[in-house]
């Protein structure tokens, strides 16, 4: 996979993990006023674990991208440095002339 795309679904699943967090803490505390209220909470309770299981995915998602971003071998020097680099090597290149 491309490093653009890589780093793109990083983000992607970087911003489901925030917005995860966001509607975690917004269930629980639902969950919290219903129980201590003496209301029903079953519906609550069921929506508060497919959000955590969805969260699991998440997490499991972002660390798998993560890792395969770390086995990519490092990037190739920019156009910029290869020249630089040849010309470097044209500098210290030595000319025979043939004598005779």
């Amino acid at each position: 996979m491309e490093v653009r795309t890589l780093e793109q679904r990083l983000a992607l699943a970087e911003s489901r993990i925030l917005h995860g967090d966001v509607q975690l803490s917004r269930q629980r505390t639902m969950v919290r006023h219903l129980e201590r209220h003496g209301l029903v909470s079953f519906q609550a309770r069921k929506l508060l674990k497919e959000l955590e299981e969805n969260q699991a995915a998440f997490v499991a998602e972002r660390d798998r991208l993560e890792s395969e971003m770390a086995a990519l071998p490092a990037t190739a020097p920019l156009s910029d440095d290869k020249d630089r680099n040849d010309g470097l090597q044209a500098d210290t290149t030595v000319s025979v002339s043939a004598a005779s």
